[in-house]
């Protein structure tokens, strides 16, 4: 497959395997070795790039993704009186040691600064979030970025406009273009970059192609051993251009989000409800907030999805569309097992819609081994809306404590019409209701015994809080 997009500023083309990682292209096709590999998972941040202008991480982005796109890595930052700076600032606050992960740093600190010219410190830590590094313990990077502002607010630098210009002037990628199979390898070359949505419905019906979002998950799952392709043995689809994927509206009864909207666009929107933007908030880091997408979070059906537990309490819908026609189907009812939905071979997830309701009290918790980029524990919903002193309605739902979210519209229903005083005396109860339900297993991230416990205590939190104790 022939693929064109800018890199630092000049416009470029590479024939390769459309789902070839964006680490090794720059790497092995342009030479760039300040793109870093530490993990391969989008974990570190040390494999860092600019995407038209956004921070991503280039081990879990295929190469298709950027045609027609503008890509900056570190080599083309550093012409720049930008890189200079911040470079100055890393060197006097100590900021550099083995310097591995310095790039990604530097890629990180550009793109808060050329956004945000004069952050606050919970800015920067923010910014950093999804980089690691183990020999600085992170305060003298904090403190490099912020000279680096400093300095360059002085200056007028970030007021200048980015270094590397957007790529939207090169041609685009022809629709059905195909890049031969790979023999040696036997793994699937073929991708589809539909022009709208109907052409992606078509080919969904002729191929089976994989829909592929920001893929931030699928890359990691289909990952082979550095350097080789990822092992996708069908063909693929990119849908995260289309217009008709990537939109928001509201109105007074619901907001309909495009399954192909990443978290950070529903973090920009003023049309995203609050609690969903405090989820959003807390989902992975900053870089692959800007390439993962709610509707990847709900097709991946992991049990440990952030986003899952607010759209199971909120009765969210899921439009799935084809050739055939168009089906809406509850969350709760798409998802029918980890990592199982009932999406059928030709069918598209294009909205998820999220009813309104006047809700007066919201209580989310997230628990996880740190703060950026770590899989849920265990996670906790709740919405109430109360007049006076009754409880009008609830919504309670738990993630990462069985194969799927644990709801029950039955217990929420037992808990509506009662009083604060009736509910304080019947928490036990409840929790011991929600105790038979919940049945978490031991893995990696934690045991059975600490989720159950945890979610049990942010459930009786919140029903304290509710009811006024």
């Amino acid at each position: 497959m022939l693929l064109r997009f800018a890199l630092n500023g000049r416009a470029v083309t590479v024939e390769t395997n459309p789902v070839r990682r964006l680490v090794d292209v720059l790497r092995d096709d342009f030479n760039l070795y300040g793109v870093k590999e530490g993990c391969g998972e989008g974990e570190c941040g040390a494999c860092s790039v600019l995407i038209d202008g956004k921070l991503a991480l280039s081990c879990i982005l295929p190469v298709g993704l950027v045609h027609n796109k503008a890509v900056t890595t570190i080599e083309g930052l550093r012409v720049t009186d930008r890189y200079r700076l911040i470079e100055d600032a890393f060197i006097e606050e100590g900021a550099v040691q083995c310097g591995f992960c310095t790039p990604g740093m530097v890629m990180a600190a550009e793109a808060l600064l050329s956004k945000n010219p004069k952050p606050e410190i919970d800015d920067i830590r923010e910014a950093l979030s999804g980089n690691l590094c183990r020999c600085t313990g992170y305060n003298m990077i904090v403190r490099g970025v912020r000279r680096a502002s400093e300095r360059g607010a002085e200056k007028g630098v970030w007021a200048e406009s980015a270094p590397i210009e957007s790529g939207a002037s090169i041609s685009i990628w022809k629709n059905k273009e195909k890049f031969p199979r790979n023999r040696e390898d036997n793994i699937s070359g073929i991708a589809y970059r539909p022009f709208d949505l109907e052409e992606a419905k078509n080919i969904r019906k002729e191929t089976g192609a994989i829909p592929f979002a920001g893929g931030t998950d699928l890359m990691v799952q289909r990952k082979r051993w550095d350097g080789l392709v990822p092992d996708f043995n069908r063909p693929v689809i990119f849908l995260s251009h289309l217009e008709d994927l990537t939109t928001i509206e509201s109105d007074d009864k619901e907001t309909r989000i495009g399954s192909c909207c990443t978290y950070t666009s529903m973090l920009e929107s003023n049309l995203i409800p609050g609690f969903l933007k405090t989820i959003a908030s807390q989902i992975a880091s900053p870089p692959i907030r800007n390439i993962a997408t709610i509707g990847g979070n709900i097709c991946n059906a992991s049990p440990a999805g952030d986003i899952l537990p607010a759209l199971y309490a909120t009765r969210a819908r899921v439009i799935l569309e084809s050739v055939r026609g168009c089906r809406i189907l509850p969350v709760g009812s798409f998802i029918t097992g980890p990592g199982s939905t009932s999406l059928k071979e030709d069918e598209i997830l294009t909205r998820i819609i999220i009813p309104k309701d006047s809700f007066s009290t919201f209580f989310y918790r997230k628990v996880g081994t740190r703060k950026a980029n770590a899989l849920s524990k265990l996670s906790f919903f709740g919405l109430a809306k109360t007049r006076g002193d009754k409880i009008e309605d609830i919504r309670i739902s738990f993630g990462a404590l069985a194969p799927i979210v644990v709801q029950s519209t039955q217990i929420e229903k037992d808990i509506a019409e009662k009083s604060k005083g009736e509910l304080k005396k019947s928490i036990p109860a409840i929790c011991g209701n929600y105790s038979r339900l919940i049945a978490p297993i031991d893995d990696q991230r934690s045991t059975a015994r600490y989720r159950k416990t945890v979610a049990l205590k942010l459930l009786t939190r919140f029903l304290e809080e509710l009811a006024g104790t």
